[in-house]
């Protein structure tokens, strides 16, 4: 049995799916790859570094280096998450659902290979 594709189908099939994510994401937020980055310290979440568009001043991402200790009894604070995490505003998180089922991965290596961080888990900002 043989299919027929058009040559779009074909292009979407072989083309890198990096290269995908990236003309999805910037079509709808035309300056989201070229944010500043702004660092800052919380007094319990300690050192993080913001993703800011210079033209428009607003925030896309927030990315949390620490977490805040949690309370266990019998062994007191412990660390409650040893990783990066990457907070991002609810227009794009929502915008990126979209994409499909794996949209978390494709944002998280998208944006770690963007802004050469080492973010690992997302969180969609309240």
């Amino acid at each position: 049995m043989k299919l027929i594709i058009t040559e779009t189908q074909y292009k979407k099939l072989t083309e890198s799916k990096d290269d995908d994510f990236n003309s999805f994401i910037t079509s709808r937020f035309p300056n989201i790859g070229n944010l500043k980055m702004v660092r800052g310290n919380h007094l319990i979440t300690g050192p993080f570094r913001k993703y800011i568009d210079p033209e428009k001043n607003t925030q896309y991402f927030k990315l949390i280096l620490k977490s805040p200790p949690k309370w266990e009894s019998g062994a007191g604070l412990v660390n409650s998450y040893s990783g990066v995490r990457l907070v991002v505003i609810p227009k794009v998180y929502s915008y990126i659902r979209k994409y499909g089922s794996n949209f978390e991965y494709d944002l998280l290596d998208w944006f770690n290979k963007t802004y050469d961080e080492n973010a690992d888990l997302i969180y969609k900002a309240i």
